[in-house]
């Protein structure tokens, strides 16, 4: 990989000289050399800001057509994943590097991503399960205030108190979300 420039006035120049590696010689290794350099570049708003936002979006956007030209290609979906991964876009992350996995010849980076995959995969059952759990608390919450409302209003509408009823219906469906 080639050593990147380390004055800031030589990033616009690093750009020009990749982006032309790239129209030349079209290869997974130019396109992810762009997407570092854009990753620096980004790194240069420590407030983390519009600048920050642009190269971010430069990167994952070089990352994405690298893939369009070259195609299937190992590298370029694991970078993408692991961009998607620190961006916090976990399910996203997955897609990617499952197909890294499919691609990617046995080694220390498989072996380490496949470690990564557990804890993707751990995290999104969990936050499945929680969930689900929420799910159940709130069908739960919502069955019982149905319940306790619904009697209260057939008894007022029942004796003529039709004024208590409709408030009784009404916070019923507030409870409930409706």
């Amino acid at each position: 990989m080639q050593q990147l420039p380390r004055k800031k006035g030589n990033y616009t120049f690093a750009e020009e000289l990749f982006l032309s590696v790239i129209r030349l010689a079209p290869q997974s290794a130019s396109f992810i050399n762009l997407a570092t350099l854009y990753s620096r570049m980004a790194t240069q708003d420590s407030n983390k800001g519009e600048v920050y936002d642009l190269y971010q979006q430069k990167m994952i956007n070089i990352l994405q057509e690298g893939l369009e030209v070259v195609g299937e290609d190992a590298t370029l979906y694991s970078e993408i994943g692991f961009f998607h991964l620190y961006q916090g876009n976990v399910e996203l992350a997955k897609e990617y590097l499952d197909h890294y996995l499919e691609l990617a010849e046995d080694g220390e980076k498989k072996k380490h991503v496949q470690n990564i995959m557990k804890d993707i995969n751990t995290k999104l059952n969990d936050d499945a399960n929680l969930m689900q759990a929420y799910d159940a608390i709130q069908m739960n919450d919502e069955e019982k205030h149905w319940c306790s409302w619904l009697p209260i209003s057939r008894t007022t509408q029942r004796s003529g108190m039709h004024g208590s009823s409709k408030v009784g219906t009404t916070q019923t469906h507030s409870l409930s979300g409706s």
